[in-house]
């Protein structure tokens, strides 16, 4: 469709002005909106991440209009993907996953999010933290739950099998996505799954944390 051709265009710019102050991508965040007003049905998006907005060492949230934190799985690449991978195959380029926490934020606040606009947008990437990498496994998210908390109390909780019926058919869906439009996903590219939760907005002053007993935790400091 053009508007998908524009919608392209956009997000190679806006990455573009991104690399050209020397952030260097690391990887992807796999995200959901409406296909367009007339036909409601959900899609697969993408955004590219770069170093700097890695939230570890805190976020400020004053640098946003509204953040919003999500619960999600993180795999690291240890092999490219160039073409579409099945079930059976993601651990031939995975190696490694764990906790993460994505924050979105996209420029049109609370307006329903529909393919065009967000992909334009690159898919509302504002920050990520990731936890401590452990070996990955076909098992390796049976059967755990996520938590989202603010400062003790936790605000969201779901299962694993919340993202797409299993995390790992994220990679499958992603691969055949980016092999459509001639993306590479590269070696040692981190890839966020997408939420199990819904997202929470993020106020200055309060610690925010994904904790997935079985997987890991990792917490950012909103500032």
């Amino acid at each position: 469709a053009p508007e998908t051709g524009l919608a392209l265009q956009i997000r190679e710019k806006l990455v573009s002005v991104r690399t050209e102050k020397n952030e260097s991508i690391v990887g992807l965040k796999i995200g959901g909106a409406l296909e367009s007003k007339e036909n409601q049905t959900g899609v697969m998006i993408y955004g590219f991440l770069t170093d700097a907005m890695d939230a570890s060492l805190g976020f400020d949230t004053a640098a946003f209009i509204y953040p919003r934190a999500e619960a999600e799985v993180v795999f690291k690449i240890s092999k490219e993907i160039s073409t579409p991978i099945t079930l059976d195959q993601v651990l031939e380029h995975i190696d490694q996953v764990s906790v993460g926490m994505e924050i979105f934020d996209y420029r049109y606040g609370q307006a329903q999010i529909y393919s065009y606009d967000a992909i334009g947008d690159n898919a509302g990437a504002a920050a990520f933290a990731v936890g401590e990498w452990v070996t990955a496994s076909h098992t390796v998210f049976d059967g755990l739950q996520t938590n989202l908390r603010c400062n003790s109390e936790t605000i969201e909780s779901a299962p694993l099998s919340a993202i797409r019926g299993n995390p790992w058919e994220a990679i499958v869906q992603l691969s055949a996505l980016a092999s459509a439009q001639g993306l590479t996903l590269k070696k040692d590219w981190i890839i966020f799954s997408g939420s199990a939760t819904k997202g929470v907005l993020m106020t200055s002053g309060n610690t925010y944390a994904v904790e997935t007993p079985g997987l890991g935790i990792v917490t950012v400091q909103a500032q």
